[in-house]
């Protein structure tokens, strides 16, 4: 896709939960020269090649994801921030310790990058390995202790050498990793096979602080999106437990309107519409 067609893909609008009610805003993208967006637009061409990300279904899947988790492909990192006073400055200070020792990165947010380095032949000490397998695997189910436990500071991590921790941010701010990495991810979590399926789309009425609005959902794209976020809840579709799939779908109907030959269900269910509803489409 060029970088007209690629943006056509962000939507216009977007949606997502806070406080219980849902928020409806505008969704702009920065198309600077050292914007996200300019800098890794090709790159997402390339991977969607090599990885196979190479039907319009898959696409859509794959982009409603790392869309959203993305932030509108405005970051490429995602991290709890804990703020603090330091007792010895009495300054404020902010500390990232969501998947202690690592946060998300990359297009699809890669929380734990150990079997990544493994795919790119990046070893390292194996007692180092094993000690961070089971640090990710202590605090990955037990959201209690990532979020009180203010002790766990990523960068505080034992071990951590300069290289390690350099591979480690290449997954945010490299040109080749943050692509790649979503790459190997839909790979490793076999997304393929759940956006391959059927696409029968539900149109959705939302009441929001901009009134009612619409977006449109699949259990196939529901299954995509859980396999990566949320395994445990792959059969429970639509769980509320998937942080943002509302926000998701969005990302995913502007994609099937421009990559696919979809029409979309107006409020009758009837399958009449062109493209999505509530001004989701971008122009150019």
């Amino acid at each position: 896709m060029s970088k007209a067609e690629f943006k056509q893909t962000i939507p216009l609008h977007g949606m997502r939960k806070q406080n219980g009610s849902f928020v409806w805003e505008n969704v702009n993208v920065n198309e600077g020269a050292n914007s996200i967006f300019s800098r890794h637009y090709p790159q997402l061409n390339i991977i969607m090649r090599k990885y196979c990300i190479n039907t319009p279904l898959r696409m859509a899947c794959f982009l409603g994801n790392a869309i959203q988790e993305t932030q509108w492909m405005g970051k490429t990192e995602e991290g709890y921030i804990y703020k603090r006073r330091n007792a010895l400055t009495n300054a404020w200070e902010s500390y990232n310790i969501w998947y202690y020792p690592w946060y998300g990165r990359g297009f699809l947010q890669l929380t734990n990058p150990i079997n990544y380095f493994t795919f790119r032949g990046r070893q390292y000490p194996q007692a180092m390995r094993n000690s961070l397998v089971t640090a990710y695997q202590r605090l990955e189910g037990n959201s209690r202790l990532r979020d009180n436990d203010t002790s766990l500071h990523v960068e505080r991590y034992p071990g951590l050498t300069p290289e390690i921790i350099s591979w480690r941010d290449e997954l945010k701010s490299g040109v080749f990793e943050p692509a790649d990495s979503a790459g190997f991810y839909w790979c490793k979590s076999g997304m393929a096979k759940h956006a391959d399926k059927a696409h029968v789309l539900e149109r959705q009425s939302i009441a929001t602080n901009k009134g009612s609005n619409v977006y449109y959902r699949s259990t196939a794209f529901w299954q995509a999106s859980a396999i990566v976020n949320l395994p445990s809840k792959l059969n429970d579709t639509y769980s509320q437990r998937l942080n943002g799939f509302d926000a998701r779908c969005c990302a995913y109907g502007s994609a099937l309107a421009i990559l696919t030959e979809m029409k979309f269900p107006d409020s009758k269910g009837q399958f009449t519409m062109e493209n999505p509803e509530s001004n989701q489409l971008r122009r150019k």
